[in-house]
């Protein structure tokens, strides 16, 4: 069942693999991460280093702290941002990484090539749990936000082991197609 559904979003995800959408997507990335990212909260007068996306992990007192740091604009503002910016971020990059890897391994023949494609697509699923768990965290915080602290915290760590595969994974493919042209 499960090499089915690999082999059915392969080939999906396949039907997409081409120079002009892998350019568009990262020029898409480049613009969220240089632009929107950085930029929303600036747009608002945001004071603070808030993101605890970009954290490796976080405690639920050093949530609390850079929630409450923030005040209730921030806290607005980063909620805002989550919603509008990150959760449309992540489907987009999950996407072109998707793609960048069938586009890397296609035409590799070993079998477990299809696999890799799971790589992106938990780290976009990781990185939408921790967004969710972030809205979460500030929708209640002015009651306990121990657990979603928790959970977000833990999301959070697994997006970054995630990314870094996935960053791995590209680098690796495109070393042995290299090689594999000599």
């Amino acid at each position: 069942m499960f090499l089915h559904f690999t082999n059915i979003l392969w080939d999906k995800l396949s039907l997409y693999v081409s120079k002009r959408n892998i350019i568009l997507g990262f020029v898409i990335i480049i613009l969220f991460n240089l632009i929107l990212l950085p930029g929303f909260p600036k747009i608002f007068s945001v004071p603070g280093n808030y993101p605890l996306d970009l954290k490796f992990g976080y405690s639920p007192a050093e949530a609390y702290k850079l929630l409450s740091d923030m005040g209730g604009k921030g806290r607005t503002v980063y909620l805002l941002s989550e919603i509008i910016i990150d959760w449309p971020y992540a489907v987009i990059y999950t996407f072109v990484y998707s793609v960048v890897i069938i586009a890397v391994y296609k035409n590799f023949r070993f079998s477990f090539r299809k696999y890799l494609i799971w790589a992106p697509l938990f780290l976009g699923i990781f990185d939408l749990l921790e967004n969710s768990g972030i809205v979460l965290m500030i929708a209640l915080f002015d009651y306990k936000i121990t657990a979603p602290a928790y959970a977000a915290s833990m999301f959070t760590k697994l997006k970054w082991s995630f990314a870094v595969l996935t960053f791995l994974l590209v680098l690796i493919g495109l070393i042995l197609k290299s090689l594999s042209r000599k």
